[in-house]
């Protein structure tokens, strides 16, 4: 709780009034857009196909006084398809993240209908109206036992909603798995777009950077300083936001971090993957190369990775994590090689769950 003499920040509405709003739209193009407020988000879009953002200012009104700009997310995309591309962005004194990239919700099997269809609902607590699929989609089933991970890939044929809006009906061109359970979930492996950010800037922000819940992305020559929490998280979970899906195919390089991850909270990394549970094996995160950024500083962790198979940690400058510089749990195939690391009381820290054979170090300085 603040004391006599703090400063703080009320935000008297979060959520809700956007500044762009974009739904079921296609081939959007934003250029030279300048966002001082907003009592919610900067610009968001829903169910869109290919949206290009350029020179993008989601930023503080100069000489203003002011210390937010959005009192949400810069930028919030849902369920979009095709490509979706920022560059030369400013992303300033947001009350929550610069961007979070994602397919929809995962959603819970209720009910097998046939051999080949089934009833989906929303598992998180917030409940509402599910977002359908489209035919063709590619539906990921994971076990309510071992989720995150999936062990079949259906495609969709038809979609329906059930009279009250809380369920659909969906059914796929192949039969269902024999080992399908009630309680099973479901996430949308389409509606997620193929994601590039270049030359973009996060600066003096509460919350975190990019959120990355989407396949083939790519981030390079970007700048993160002053940010609460971390630059860059690849998260997905059925815990809290029930947010899908788990990313792979990611490149993170040649950015720069600078004070970043100087306040508590739940994620640890300046760098994080994370699912909200220990307990998830190595998988959920696949193909990931964090290659030739800097780092300076964290109150935490330089890199903090969960449940991930397969990364190539290379060429990086890390300097003065307060904890290990890279923490690993619940992973396997992690290359760690032509780092360094200076100021630094542990260097690396392999957690429990890690398949310690095949996580490799070499070339490195300072470890």
């Amino acid at each position: 709780m603040p004391t006599i003499g703090n400063y703080i920040i009320a935000r008297h509405h979060v959520y809700g009034y956007q500044a762009y709003e974009f739904t079921k739209c296609a081939n959007v193009q934003l250029e030279n857009i300048t966002i001082y407020s907003s009592p919610g988000m900067g610009v968001t879009g829903k169910e869109c196909r290919n949206i290009s953002i350029n020179h993008l200012k989601v930023m503080i009104r100069p000489g203003s006084g002011r210390w937010m700009s959005s009192t949400a997310d810069a930028t919030h995309f849902r369920a979009c398809r095709g490509s979706l591309t920022m560059t030369n962005c400013l992303f300033e004194g947001m009350g929550d993240d610069a961007t979070n990239v994602r397919s929809s919700e995962y959603l819970l099997v209720a009910e097998q209908l046939s051999v080949n269809k089934v009833k989906l609902k929303t598992g998180n607590h917030y409940g509402g109206k599910p977002l359908p699929p489209q035919t063709g989609d590619k539906l990921e089933l994971s076990s309510g036992n071992v989720p995150l991970l999936p062990y079949s890939t259906l495609t969709v044929r038809s979609v329906d909603t059930t009279e009250d809006g809380k369920a659909l009906i969906v059914g796929f061109l192949e039969n269902l798995p024999q080992n399908l359970q009630i309680g099973d979930i479901a996430g949308n492996a389409t509606s997620c777009p193929i994601l590039r950010i270049q030359n973009c800037v996060v600066i003096n922000n509460r919350s975190r950077g990019f959120i990355i819940k989407t396949r083939n992305a790519i981030i390079e020559d970007c700048t993160f300083q002053d940010i609460t929490g971390c630059g860059i998280a690849l998260e997905t979970d059925i815990n809290a936001w029930w947010e899908a899906i788990s990313a792979s195919d990611v490149i993170i390089r040649n950015n720069r971090f600078v004070n970043v991850k100087f306040e508590p909270g739940y994620l640890h990394g300046v760098i994080e993957f994370h699912t909200m549970s220990s307990a998830i094996p190595a998988g959920v995160y696949r193909e990931i190369s964090i290659e030739n950024n800097i780092f300076l500083g964290s109150t935490g962790n330089i890199l903090k990775i969960g449940s991930a198979d397969g990364v190539d940690i290379k060429n990086n400058i890390m300097d003065q994590p307060e904890e290990e510089a890279i923490f690993l749990y619940n992973s396997k195939n992690i290359r760690i090689y032509g780092n360094r690391l200076s100021n630094c009381k542990a260097p690396l820290k392999i957690g429990e769950g890690c398949d310690k054979a095949t996580i490799t170090t070499e070339r490195n300085i300072g470890f």
